[in-house]
């Protein structure tokens, strides 16, 4: 019921065949969400998405993804496509019965939601003034956005997972969007990975994190690094290593103020490379 929050019209709907996808898409097109996402009960980084668009007839290959998704699954879920404008997530860890918010992160995702890295230190850093205002409006001298998860959320969420006998670390991604009539709202829950996350390895990373300095943990993919250059994993990591270096604090326990590197050994990649960036600043981030 908080016009802040996304109403409950446009979360996920189940679809157990095409003439029960058909009445939903005409059904959230009646209220100006045209293009409509598919999505596969359980995926993993949004590559079980797919996006049909306004008018048109449903292409050979996502009817063969449907199909086998409905055997597979036996539901795909329905919703409207929202223009997203910042997303993140919640990291939680549930031990001894406790559920505990960790951390929020931001998250760095394409224009399909499909994940290219996370920003460490960086949460509501360096985004619109409007968005940033939106989820820091306090309610309790405490900003809204941890208000909403540490006392609503939180304990929904604590009473599925004791149900389902559920420990250890999970994420919670969400996004602030904006509906048909230009106004802004959040999503807090877009997603549920109960896992250890993309997000959970930021977390950890950004304690190596000077005071000040932000991170960009990205995975990137064969084909990526090609588009960019045309050197080797070995080659391209030794290349970014070179080029910015690392520069650490003169503490005790030393942090990174600055460089970049891989976080998986480039000799036996043979798929993925794991990189971490420091900057003092998101500007200078390659993002």
């Amino acid at each position: 019921g908080e016009d802040w929050l996304a109403p409950a019209e446009v979360y996920g709907q189940s679809a157990r065949n095409l003439s029960e996808l058909t009445a939903l898409c005409d059904q959230w097109a009646g209220t100006g969400y045209r293009t409509i996402v598919c999505k596969a009960p359980f995926g993993t980084s949004a590559h079980g998405n797919r996006l049909m668009l306004p008018d048109e007839a449903i292409p050979p290959a996502l009817q063969t993804w449907l199909t086998e998704t409905w055997q597979q699954q036996g539901e795909v879920l329905v919703e409207p496509w929202l223009e997203r404008i910042y997303d993140f997530s919640v990291q939680y860890e549930r031990g001894n019965g406790n559920l505990k918010p960790l951390a929020y992160m931001t998250l760095i995702n394409n224009t399909r939601g499909q994940f290219r890295g996370i920003l460490t230190n960086g949460f509501c850093k360096g985004i619109d003034q409007a968005v940033k205002r939106f989820l820091m409006t306090p309610i309790n001298n405490r900003p809204r956005v941890y208000q909403w998860y540490e006392e609503v959320l939180t304990a929904n969420l604590a009473s599925q997972l004791e149900a389902a006998r559920f420990s250890g670390p999970l994420g919670v991604d969400a996004f602030v969007y904006r509906d048909p009539d230009g106004r802004i709202r959040l999503k807090p829950v877009c997603e549920i990975n109960p896992r250890t996350t993309m997000g959970s390895l930021a977390h950890k990373l950004q304690s190596h994190n000077a005071p000040g300095s932000v991170g960009y943990f990205q995975i990137l993919n064969k084909s990526q690094i090609k588009k960019r250059t045309t050197l080797s994993i070995p080659d391209f990591a030794r290349e970014l290593t070179e080029r910015h270096s690392v520069t650490l604090t003169t503490a005790d326990k030393p942090q990174i103020i600055t460089g970049s590197f891989p976080l998986n050994d480039p000799l036996m990649a043979q798929t993925f490379l794991a990189v971490y960036h420091v900057r003092r600043s998101i500007q200078e981030l390659p993002i």
